[in-house]
């Protein structure tokens, strides 16, 4: 074996190396990219899962969702301050599922699914939207007004559905 046939043979296995050096990194980002998705949906339905425990751990929000529903003009000054936060906080975290969404880490944005139509069903949160609209993302705003608004005609908030069978 000459020298020349050794410096061939050394490309060749530098070669081999660079191409298994670049097929672990792909799987490796590809797993990086999984992680990160997951990441993304855990923080995102953390951040839903403690405005409902909120809801659920104080009285004085479950009565004001409550009032909004039956007479939006009966809440108190202070009952529509926390009112419209609470209604900001909602449609921020379907905000942040829905940019998610557009940048390909999570599969669908909240909107094609019924809890936000179920919000936006209630006529205090449809006026709260007109006034609030301007917090999100242009993208977002569109999103909610071309492919939700539109859907709450055909399919009625699922408290509304159980109150017409005769439960709560």
């Amino acid at each position: 074996m000459t020298l020349s046939d050794l410096g061939d043979f050394g490309d060749f296995v530098g070669g081999i190396a660079v191409i298994v050096t670049l097929v672990y990194m792909a799987l490796q980002i590809r797993e990086n990219t999984k992680v990160t998705r997951l990441q993304t949906v855990q923080a995102i339905k953390s951040d839903a899962m403690h405005l409902r425990i909120a809801g659920i751990q104080s009285p004085d929000v479950a009565v004001i969702l409550a009032k909004s529903i039956e007479d939006n003009a009966a809440l108190m000054t202070d009952e529509r301050i926390r009112f419209n936060l609470l209604c900001a906080a909602i449609f921020e975290n379907f905000d942040q599922f829905y940019q998610a969404a557009a940048a390909g880490l999570v599969d669908s944005p909240p909107g094609d699914g019924h809890l936000m139509r179920s919000y936006l069903s209630q006529e205090a949160v449809r006026q709260w939207w007109c006034e609030g609209r301007n917090l999100f993302h242009p993208e977002f705003v569109a999103h909610v007004e071309q492919d939700v608004l539109p859907e709450l005609e055909a399919t009625p908030a699922h408290w509304q559905q159980t109150r017409d069978q005769g439960g709560v």
